[in-house]
């Protein structure tokens, strides 16, 4: 006993040889190898046809057991090869998951599958793939009920990671925020960019940085392009997702919900504009069998009368209609760029696009999903508030209508079969086979094909295509519906959250009573007038009361009248200052401070030649008097002022190496304004000059500014006016961060300009 747990566990450290033939684990799988074979003989059927191919017709009865028993024999042979594995200390279980995948495709009403294949993702640290298992053996038939525990646990594990994750970079944040706070008397402190109602900046990517095929995209999506690399990025949403469904599934934590949703929304929608595609049509089929699992788990008979949504339940339908959103709008979009390429090529008519095909599986089983499901849905819910879905609905239309106009008669697709075709299967129907959400879906018949469309998935792609078409022709068929075909096309009759919120307002004001709460004034008709005159009211008051009506009447007008005037004046007044500077940085001119606190990040914006560095020469001149240790009011012996000395060092010899290879994009500057070429003759008088070094600087930076007043001022009363810049102050320093504000110099810091820039 004691060496079989030293075997399985290898506590030992030593690399262990493999099993003899006479091993335990080798004989537990030749026999139950030689059992399945033996099952196959004894009620005359081939595995193969059960696990690889679609079935159209249910098996008789005692082959229906017979494969209920194989089943269990392939589950035990998928653990004897897991066994194997961790005794030798290899993580290679590529064929337990095979025997695993095998099971469940026999019977994908069994949770047990599903269970073990979750275990071997928890092995191999893939937290995603752990939890759609989990969450298929709870969503089966015959569920596997103890995987909800390890949900739990799961979850609980990726809630830690999160937390771990934001209490580091807070504690980054609070370093860099304290070293900036230690800063030497020529080094200020940081001055965080102040915003006004009366002055917009506008800064937008030089051409050089610009990406013309993802920046498509990227406008049409409304996103700012991602610096992390695609990688980081599929963790970072593995990570924001799981946590999201998390809360969900726990029903803790759900105060913070609303902003983790967001973040997972932003960072799945900057996922699907990379192209190439790096989350994999798999990954997007598991994102909604994930979203799906979350609805009907999150909906409560218990509590809630039937019919009724319970809030949570409302949370998981909004994010995975969010999420279907962005992924309707990535796929109308490429749909769109696939039809304009074969317009222009004929060549490339046909051609397939490779992000599309990825999407077209998990937007046809989410629009299975919801013809299930009507009444979870419909009528529709609004998008979060931050979410980046501007109406799913509307995408929707789009591309049911870009499906019309695309080419599918490339393909025919037939409903009997012949010799010389082969049936249609779609992956994601064996993949999701079996799942409680889905299990009231329609299965239409076999469709069969070319075997070359077949094998080139043309035809596959084709299916879908059809198969979104229909579920555009359902929208269009509810009693309430959804689409509408106007003018020879689908247009969306639900209104976008902006629309809606301007409609509300918009009947309110109509509905509301636009005289004061306590003045009620009535208005008579002649009938009104008689029946009040045959009471016993007398005919003088009566007519006192209208004259008093009326007076309130004019005086609530006259008060209107001098409300109105009094917002036209003050919009005159704001209208008249507003400014609006458009920043398209092409010069970049940093102080001294830059260079000594942050010399490799201008490192970067030198050697990437994409911008122009302008440096000052009283800048190049300060920066040898300090690395001279000749600077005014300094302990040179203290450690403060060495390490000035030795910042000052590295950047004079940067400055020089770079100065002696005549760099095009890095240029000295006079206080004159005459751009320099070499520092070799850096003195520089000035004679008559009032003011701080900084003034100098600022100076520089305003010979690139060239206001001429009829370019800038308004044409039209009410415009704002309109700077252009494309110089940039570099700088953390306070006091000339005010000065640039004041004369209309854009200023950043450089960390935060390479983060914006994307470098």
């Amino acid at each position: 006993m004691k060496n079989s747990y030293s075997r399985q566990h290898n506590v030992t450290g030593v690399k262990l040889r493999q099993d003899p033939p006479y091993s335990p684990a080798m004989l537990g799988a030749s026999f139950y190898t030689d059992l399945l074979q033996k099952l196959q003989r004894k009620h005359k059927f081939n595995l193969d046809a059960y696990t690889y191919h679609l079935r159209t017709e249910p098996p008789a009865r005692n082959v229906k057991l017979a494969l209920l028993i194989a089943q269990r024999i392939l589950i035990c042979l998928g653990d004897i090869s897991r066994y194997r594995e961790q005794a030798t200390g290899s993580a290679n279980f590529g064929k337990a998951r095979s025997f695993y995948l095998k099971a469940q495709r026999l019977y994908p009403n069994n949770g047990h599958p599903y269970n073990q294949l979750a275990i071997l993702a928890i092995y191999t640290r893939r937290k995603m793939d752990a939890v759609y298992f989990y969450m298929r053996s709870l969503a089966a038939s015959n569920p596997f009920v103890t995987a909800r525990e390890s949900l739990v646990t799961l979850f609980e594990e990726v809630r830690r990671k999160v937390t771990q994750m934001e209490g580091k970079k807070k504690a980054t944040q609070d370093s860099h925020q304290g070293k900036s706070d230690e800063k030497w008397p020529k080094v200020r402190r940081h001055y965080p960019q102040k915003s006004s109602a009366l002055r917009q900046e506008i800064w937008i990517l030089p051409p050089q940085l610009r990406k013309s095929q993802k920046t498509s995209l990227v406008s049409s999506l409304g996103l700012q392009p991602s610096s992390r690399t695609p990688s980081e990025l599929v963790k970072s949403f593995e990570l924001s997702f799981l946590h999201t469904h998390g809360k969900l599934f726990t029903k803790t934590g759900m105060e913070t919900f609303s902003a983790v949703v967001s973040q997972t929304l932003h960072e799945f929608q900057s996922l699907l504009q990379l192209s190439p595609s790096s989350i994999g049509n798999m990954k997007l089929l598991q994102v909604m069998g994930i979203n799906m699992f979350a609805i009907s788990n999150c909906a409560s008979s218990d509590v809630w009368a039937e019919g009724i949504m319970s809030p949570l339940q409302d949370c998981a339908v909004r994010l995975g209609m969010d999420m279907f959103g962005l992924m309707v709008t990535t796929a109308a979009h490429n749909l769109q760029q696939q039809r304009r390429s074969a317009t222009r090529d004929s060549g490339q008519e046909g051609k397939s696009n490779a992000e599309l095909q990825e999407l077209l599986p998990s937007l046809k089983v989410w629009a299975d999903w919801m013809t299930c499901h009507q009444f979870t849905w419909n009528p529709t819910t609004n998008t979060y508030s931050s979410s980046p879905v501007a109406n799913t609905w509307t995408a929707l239309a789009d591309l049911c209508n870009e499906l019309e106009e695309s080419d599918s008669s490339t393909v025919t697709l037939e409903d009997e079969h012949r010799e010389d075709l082969e049936p249609v299967l779609l992956e994601e129907d064996f993949h999701l086979a079996g799942f409680q959400p889905l299990s009231s879906q329609i299965i239409s018949g076999v469709k069969y094909a070319s075997p070359s469309s077949v094998q080139k998935g043309i035809a596959q792609d084709i299916l879908r295509k059809k198969s979104l078409q229909l579920f555009g022709q359902y929208l269009c068929g509810l009693e309430r519906p959804i689409l509408v075909w106007e003018h020879g096309k689908h247009v969306s009759t639900v209104p976008s959250n902006h629309d809606a919120e301007d409609t509300a307002e918009k009947l309110n004001l109509e509905a509301g009573n636009p005289i004061e709460e306590d003045i009620i004034i009535e208005a008579y008709t002649e009938e009104e007038e008689m029946d009040v005159e045959s009471c016993d009211m007398t005919r003088g008051s009566f007519k006192e009361l209208k004259a008093k009506r009326d007076l309130l009447a004019k005086l609530l007008e006259e008060k209107e009248k001098r409300k109105s005037h009094i917002e036209a004046v003050l919009d005159d007044h704001t209208s008249a200052v507003e400014m609006e500077v458009e920043v398209v940085p092409a010069f970049l001119i940093p102080d001294t401070n830059s260079f000594i606190d942050n010399l490799h990040g201008l490192k970067r914006l030198i050697l990437c030649q994409m911008f122009t560095v302008v440096v000052p020469l009283v800048v190049i001149n300060e920066l040898d008097g300090l690395a001279r240790g000749s600077k005014p009011g300094l302990d040179k012996t203290s450690g403060h002022a060495q390490k000035l000395q030795q910042g000052a060092m590295l950047a004079v010899q940067f400055l020089e190496d770079q100065f002696s290879h005549h760099d095009s994009h890095l240029r000295a500057l006079t206080s004159k304004g005459t751009s320099l070429d070499t520092i070799a003759f850096r003195n520089e008088d000035m004679p008559g000059h009032q003011g701080n070094n900084d003034d100098v600087i600022l100076s520089c930076c305003l010979h690139f500014c060239h206001d001429v007043a009829k370019d800038y001022m308004p044409t039209k009363r009410g415009e704002p006016i309109r700077l252009k810049r494309d110089v940039v102050l570099l700088t953390d320093d306070r006091n000339l961060h005010l000065k640039a504000h004041t004369h209309n110099v854009p200023v950043k810091e450089i960390q935060e300009f390479i983060h914006w820039s994307g470098l």
